[in-house]
């Protein structure tokens, strides 16, 4: 077998500052839940939840901070299976004050059988391999896990994190933005060293630590791929002409960023794209501006992003939005929107304080791809007697290509929203640009009629 050797690089404590509740408290929650459950033992297997609930990180999966490790909760006792060699000071001092016994990843299996027989255990199927299945001896018992659910709703840190996050990452894509209309006025630019670039301006932020996801940077047809990843030997140079759609994110300590932009390069765009590009932008605000009862699935809110598009006979393969983490998985189930009760973004449910992306799209093979995604927080906007109703707050800070809209398909409201928007990406941008960068965004920011 050619299966590569477990990782060797250091574990790192994820401070409080950022995580905004300490490993004790995440832990006491699933302790909690045991005892309401008249259950011996929790065992984690997904990567994510196990990062969250100890407050660790490191690179073990690219793109995103994760740890290879196992853990299993029980009432009093707290087993995590991972190389203590890995394990930095504070992570070693967190997990001494929380009784957390540190064992050898290897070991797990013989831990699991022996721990657990007779035993009742809580596991969540979905995430569980076969192995860890076949050596959990006792009762085994079913539940989408807790640790999910719990770590999908933000704490008040997390949240704010987030914010600073848009911020910085508004503050790199603005810069970019303008390093690249001055290129591509004089030179072509490779797809690929476009998205080198915008990691280069992000890696000029405070706190950063790497892209979220592979960069997506499509030209004209290669826009269409909804997946596509430019390589340095296998990409299309970009001219000061036509339609570029960009899809990135970053990993800042405070939290996850995760954008898409389309944008219009040179000469005139056509009915076909203004018209396409129009609807998918009246999807996103539809959506965005939706009040809904607290609980409404992502299968019953998809459709009002689809809705424009429908109208004109359009449609788009993938789901509206997923969850999103703090320093995290850019990809965090389960909320989120789809157009099935399929997937899990479809049957979760929305609540307050969650972060979701809202990404509507068009793709016409071998032309353009269209796609405008923000990520969004969802609040409480009102209670009644029929319960409390939700709402979306945009965190995400860049602006909208105006070009690209055709503004008579726009209603007042929806031109009201995008000029509200602009001036909120303004706003809060402008104090941490130069002059010149400031001139730039008002122009890009300004409002339409």
């Amino acid at each position: 077998m050619n299966r590569p050797s477990l990782p060797n690089t250091p574990i790192y404590h994820h401070s409080i500052k950022y995580s905004g509740a300490s490993t004790l408290s995440k832990i006491r929650k699933i302790q909690e839940r045991l005892k309401d459950k008249n259950v011996d033992f929790y065992f984690f297997s997904s990567l994510d939840e196990i990062a969250w609930l100890f407050n660790i990180r490191s690179s073990d999966v690219d793109f995103t901070p994760l740890v290879i490790a196992y853990a299993l909760i029980g009432k009093q006792d707290i087993y995590f299976f991972c190389d203590k060699k890995r394990f930095t000071p504070p992570v070693i001092t967190d997990f001494d004050a929380n009784n957390v016994f540190i064992k050898n990843y290897d070991e797990v299996i013989t831990y699991l059988s022996e721990i657990t027989y007779n035993k009742k255990t809580i596991v969540d199927f979905s995430t569980l391999n076969y192995e860890s299945f076949v050596n959990l001896k006792g009762i085994l018992i079913s539940e989408k896990s807790y640790a999910k659910t719990l770590k999908s709703v933000k704490n008040i840190t997390e949240i704010e994190g987030s914010k600073r996050c848009m911020i910085k990452d508004g503050v790199a894509l603005t810069k970019f933005f303008i390093w690249l209309e001055k290129k591509l006025c004089k030179n072509v630019v490779s797809e690929y060293e476009i998205g080198q670039k915008l990691n280069y301006f992000r890696q000029q932020q405070d706190l950063y630590k790497g892209e979220s996801f592979a960069t997506i940077v499509g030209y004209k047809k290669n826009g269409a791929i909804i997946h596509y990843t430019a390589t340095k030997d296998n990409c299309l140079l970009v001219k000061n002409e036509n339609i570029l759609l960009l899809d990135s994110g970053a990993q800042y300590e405070d939290g996850t960023t995760d954008i898409t932009r389309t944008i219009w390069l040179g000469g005139t765009p056509c009915k076909k794209i203004t018209t396409a590009y129009t609807a998918v932008l009246k999807g996103y605000i539809g959506l965005e501006q939706l009040v809904f009862p607290r609980g409404t699935t992502g299968v019953q809110l998809d459709a009002f992003a689809r809705a424009p598009l429908w109208k004109n006979g359009l449609d788009y393969p993938h789901g509206t939005g997923h969850g999103i983490g703090s320093f995290g998985m850019v990809h965090e189930p389960d909320q989120g929107f789809a157009s099935t009760t399929v997937t899990e973004r479809g049957t979760s449910s929305h609540f307050e304080n969650q972060l979701t992306t809202i990404e509507p799209g068009l793709y016409i093979s071998g032309e353009f791809g269209i796609r405008i995604e923000n990520i969004v927080l969802s609040k409480i906007q009102k209670t009644s007697s029929f319960g409390i109703f939700l709402e979306f707050e945009p965190l995400t800070l860049c602006y909208i290509d105006t070009t690209l809209i055709n503004a008579n398909l726009l209603t007042i409201n929806e031109k009201n929203w995008l000029n509200a928007y602009h001036s909120k990406v303004y706003q809060t941008l402008s104090p941490l640009l130069t002059k010149e960068e400031n001139i730039w965004l008002a122009k890009k920011c300004t409002k339409i009629n």
